[in-house]
């Protein structure tokens, strides 16, 4: 149990260090991206990942451990990048958010509202 402490501890340290794209370079990456950059798919996912503990923290009281929504949170943000899925990237955030809500939302809560 201790050690898995320790992982996540790491894993949300990493994150920290990560700083949000400025808006410019947002918009560089997304236009990269759409024209098939990899690298630039990759860098928006990681700059994200900070955005994801964000969004998962208002779910961590539902019996579910931080790990696990974390885990839920970044696969929901991957699985949502895999096509740039709007057409402006001030739209990419909104988007992102309202996937990985949604994929913890099914897999936590529908069990226990059942």
């Amino acid at each position: 149990m201790q050690r898995t402490g320790l992982r996540l501890k790491d894993y949300l340290l990493c994150v920290a260090a990560l700083r949000p794209l400025e808006a410019w370079e947002l918009e560089q990456a997304f236009a990269a991206w759409r024209q098939g950059d990899a690298k630039a798919r990759r860098l928006i996912e990681e700059r994200h990942l900070h955005a994801v503990v964000a969004w998962v923290q208002p779910y961590r009281g539902c019996g579910v451990g931080f790990g696990r929504l974390l885990e839920c949170g970044n696969r929901a943000l991957l699985k949502a990048l895999r096509h740039p899925p709007v057409e402006r990237s001030a739209d990419l955030a909104e988007h992102l958010r309202q996937a990985v809500e949604q994929a913890v939302e099914d897999r936590f809560l529908s069990r226990h509202q059942a």
